[in-house]
């Protein structure tokens, strides 16, 4: 005998006890809990049942089983957490959570630790739903095209005024928590997946308001059939369910009855016995619990309803037609286009197209291969405007060994480098030029204001030994965007030789190395060219590269005999990595497609104003005025109730698939979001939703936060 304690003894909850005390041979009821115990004692009594008075403490009895949810809806997700993180199995009455980001949070928490999670939908255990199923699934009624639905009760006089079942907070979407939520599970159940929903609704019953007290929706599934569902909360009760297929159409008109009718009308209908419903999902749930039989009720499905559930709600406030994603995302007017979305300065979220292109082995050998390679090399000398200038060196590594190769090669050990300091990616410039025993010398700068000509002048009269000058063009710890026009220009008039990191910027903002006459240029392919890490490249002006011929004390960063190599051959000197050298070979083409750098640059900055505007809307103070900021990447102020922890909302947001960055040192307490990569604006906003709601979730200050449209 399995012991259950049940949360919330009320008219549901006693529902759900009676439906197996004393009757069941395999669960009973020993404790409930109640927010006002006094109200419950002599109905538990009369039961045997022992009054708790929390659910802290019925997870604290070793001898309960079991936890049985029939709270308020808005306590759910709260209440699962607490018993997935005690590892007691737990069963919820519908609806199972009220958002689809708290129900994949709390489903993803269950799984991991392998706690038995339950929905309550008993209309699934209706002997003539099983039939219903057994009668679409062997196929009687051809391809399912549409299921029609209503489940519609007088709620007139039934629940007091205030009572949590007639409030807005705890229904958002008007009788669809306590009826019409079964019709979309039997939808579910019966034809899988709902993709889309468009809903609408009207307040007629003043006793009801401020809750619709008649809603429809129209439910677009992913098999490409339809439903449709009304519910009505003041008329005569009506429980009723069709399936139409190509073949015929079954109905369920009373619980106990289904008739089947074929393509001439002919069918009749069939009885079943009445059966306890509530009593057959509680015994399920024992079922679990002891490992005898999973529940029958999918995780999958749970999730699925909903998010439909939730998108009724929201079809209702914004007029406009919701859509669901794949793994229960809510999303309005656009799919989820990725499982998991990487807004940092790099990896980043990378198109479809070539992680499939990096799927084939590849002989770096082989003509294609090669051709493959001088593709890459060509196309970016070509947005750079430096195909008389210059020559582009990939090498194997993460850009970083590009830097250190460019310094290898072309910095002589008789040189001096000026380090222009003004960020993270500054810094690593130093500690690079620094580990491989450069004579170097910093201009150590604040973030703000932007380094300026004088600030040049000064570094470089304070020391002329300067051969060579270096600087990150945007630097992404922080969020600016460094004017590299000045810079080549102090450079260019002091006979300086310019070296420039424009690892996250190149792609995305155009920059001509043959006018700005620079010695190098680093590249990444996985920040503006949308691709992976794996190699770094390098645009070298030519003369210099020709004259620096065994200068690099590394075999393996040395540019010119990379060159060297490439020119003769067209292969590597070394074994490269195929799969990333391919895949960045189809994000040129893609780059090439989309426009160019001023194409791609465009689509940041439209992100980039949405993201900024939509912070700001909600309270967010960015780090960097807008005039010097690089529109690929903004850095926010963390507030005030994550100050001192930032990991609820990091990790929040990662279960949800959805990767944020914290600021760098250089931006200590802050956090930042990237734009860059395959995404565009519909991505932002669907993002941003759930970070509003991620938001309301952890703390209640930011419940009401407006949806970004």
């Amino acid at each position: 005998m399995i012991d259950l304690a049940i949360v919330g003894l009320g008219r549901w909850g006693t529902f759900l006890v009676d439906a197996v005390q004393g009757v069941s041979p395999k669960v009973r009821f020993a404790a409930a809990v109640s927010r006002t115990p006094g109200r419950i004692e002599q109905a538990a009594a009369s039961r045997g049942i022992k009054v708790l008075a929390s659910l802290e403490e019925a997870l604290a009895q070793p001898t309960i089983a079991g936890i049985v949810l029939a709270t308020p809806h808005s306590l759910h997700a709260a209440q699962i957490e607490a018993c997935v993180r005690a590892g007691r199995p737990v069963f919820v009455e519908k609806p199972f959570t009220l958002t689809s980001s708290s129900a994949v949070q709390v489903s993803a928490a269950a799984s991991a630790a392998g706690v038995v999670v339950a929905a309550g939908f008993n209309r699934r255990f209706l002997p003539a739903m099983r039939k219903l199923k057994s009668v679409v699934g062997e196929g009687r009624l051809g391809t399912l095209r549409h299921i029609e639905c209503n489940f519609t009760a007088n709620l007139i006089g039934r629940f007091s005024p205030g009572q949590w079942r007639l409030t807005a907070e705890e229904n958002p979407a008007g009788g669809f928590a306590g009826g019409g939520i079964h019709m979309i599970d039997a939808i579910i159940h019966l034809g899988g997946p709902v993709a889309g929903v468009f809903a609408a609704g009207s307040s007629r019953i003043p006793a009801l308001e401020p809750l619709e007290d008649t809603v429809s929706a129209r439910l677009t599934l992913a098999s490409g059939a339809t439903a449709s569902v009304t519910t009505m909360m003041a008329t005569a009760p009506t429980f009723r369910l069709q399936v139409f297929g190509t073949q015929g159409s079954a109905e369920i008109r009373r619980p106990d009855t289904l008739e089947i009718v074929d393509l001439t009308g002919k069918g009749g209908p069939l009885s079943f016995e009445a059966v306890s419903t509530e009593r057959a999902e509680i015994e399920a749930f024992a079922d679990a619990i002891s490992g005898e039989a999973p529940y029958p009720i999918p995780m999958d499905e749970v999730l699925n309803g909903v998010a439909a559930f939730e998108a009724i709600g929201r079809s209702l406030s914004t007029g406009g037609p919701v859509s669901i994603a794949e793994g229960g995302c809510l999303e309005i007017g656009v799919k989820r286009r990725h499982d998991h979305y990487m807004l940092t300065p790099g990896p980043l979220t990378v198109p479809t197209e070539i992680r499939k292109t990096m799927l084939l082995d590849r002989n770096p050998y082989a003509g294609d291969f090669v051709d493959m390679t001088a593709a890459i090399r060509r196309y970016l000398l070509e947005i750079a405007n430096g195909p008389e200038t210059h020559a582009c060196v990939p090498l194997q590594g993460s850009a970083s060994y590009a830097i250190e190769a460019a310094m290898q090669t072309l910095v002589p050990r008789t040189g001096t480098i000026l380090i222009v300091q003004n960020g993270f990616y500054g810094s690593r410039l130093r500690e690079i030029a620094e580990g491989i025993r450069l004579k170097v010398t910093t201009l150590d700068l604040p973030m703000l204001p932007l380094p300026t000509r004088e600030d040049l002048e000064r570094a470089l009269d304070a020391d002329p030994s300067i051969t060579h000058i270096a600087m990150c063009h945007a630097e992404t710890g922080t969020g600016v965007l460094n004017p590299v026009e000045m810079v080549a220009e102090v450079a260019r008039c002091r006979g300086k030789r310019l070296i420039i990191d424009a690892v996250a910027s190149f792609g995305g903002f155009p920059i001509d190395v043959a006018t700005l006459d620079l010695e190098a240029l680093i590249i990444s392919p996985n920040k503006c060219l949308e691709s992976v890490p794996g190699i770094g490249l390098v645009l070298v002006h030519k003369g210099s590269l020709a004259a620096s011929a065994g200068r690099s004390m590394s075999p393996s960063l040395d540019l010119h005999a990379q060159w060297s190599t490439m020119e003769k051959s067209g292969t590597w000197r070394w074994t490269p990595p195929t799969h990333v050298v391919a895949g960045l070979a189809r994000a040129c083409e893609r780059h090439r497609r989309e426009g160019g750098v001023a194409a791609r640059g465009a689509r940041y900055r439209r992100n980039w104003r949405i993201l900024i505007d939509g912070f700001r809307q909600w309270g967010f103070r960015t780090l960097i005025p807008d005039e010097v900021a690089i529109p690929i990447i903004a850095t926010f102020h963390v507030p005030e109730p994550f100050a001192h922890d930032f990991r609820p909302l990091y990790e929040a947001l990662e279960r949800r698939g959805i990767t944020i960055f914290p600021g760098r040192l250089t931006a200590a307490g802050t956090f930042r979001i990237g734009v860059m990569g395959d995404l565009v604006e519909s991505d932002i906003r669907m993002i941003m939703n759930v970070i509003r709601e991620v938001l309301g979730e952890i703390d209640s200050r930011y419940k009401d936060l407006p949806r970004i449209s």
